[in-house]
């Protein structure tokens, strides 16, 4: 779990835009994510 959240905290750094943040949040809480 620890790992989940640091690969994310990574990800949501590195969104250069909100475009980017957005396929962040529905890579983890999309229908299919990882976290859902």
């Amino acid at each position: 779990m620890q790992n989940l959240r640091e690969t994310y905290l990574a990800r949501i750094s590195g969104a250069a835009d909100q475009a980017a943040l957005e396929e962040v949040r529905l890579a983890a809480l999309g229908k299919k994510g990882e976290i859902s």
